[in-house]
């Protein structure tokens, strides 16, 4: 502790607008760390509306990520209205925010839609980032099918593979019928 034995803290106030990470819309928010004789807790509020992520192609029209624990096992509730390079999107669930070693976790559970087609989670969709690189695994119930995806970027490279099995068309454009089925591999640097 800094203060004589009274818990450190720091709080922080998040204000965003158009500028080098928005194109428009805004976010804003709070993160408040105290660290005392325990593990360092945090309470971590933040909502973004009619927000353009520079160069993403996502728009968020409402999204809220919000949570109260343990920093090292922040457990998160996350709701997101928008677009992703067009496509439509529905998201709302919770997750857990882990440091692992000098990585960090994220696993969510949760459903939504993309286009008409919804979907949920059949496994904890994982996201895990740090100094070595990303690396992603989804396992999906997507469109009355099932969708998978495992991928790694690390030095440059991209490497992935995944599944469409029994996912109605609708989930890919609106204009389609159907179902697919449809394995891929992608390697590159």
């Amino acid at each position: 502790s800094l203060r004589g034995g009274q818990p450190s803290t720091a709080d922080l106030h998040l204000v965003v607008g158009p500028g080098v990470l928005l194109t428009r819309g805004g976010a804003a928010g709070t993160l408040r760390i105290t660290a005392g004789a325990g593990p360092a807790m945090a309470d971590l509020d933040l909502r973004a509306t009619d927000a353009v992520l520079r160069g993403a192609g996502v728009w968020i029209k409402t999204g809220s990520i919000s949570g109260s624990g343990p920093l090292a096992r922040l457990p998160l509730a996350v709701k997101v209205e928008g677009e992703a390079s067009g496509t439509p999107l529905v998201l709302n669930g919770a997750g857990l925010l882990t440091e692992i070693g000098a990585d960090r976790q994220f696993a969510f559970n949760g459903s939504g839609k993309v286009r008409a087609a919804s979907f949920s989670t059949t496994e904890p969709l994982t996201v895990r980032f740090g100094p070595t690189g990303r690396v992603s695994r989804a396992r999906l119930e997507l469109g009355g099918g099932h969708a998978q995806l495992d991928a790694r970027e690390a030095d440059g490279a991209v490497n992935a593979t995944g599944g469409l099995h029994g996912v109605e068309m609708k989930a890919l454009n609106a204009d389609f019928t159907g179902r697919i089925d449809a394995d891929l591999q992608l390697h590159g640097k």
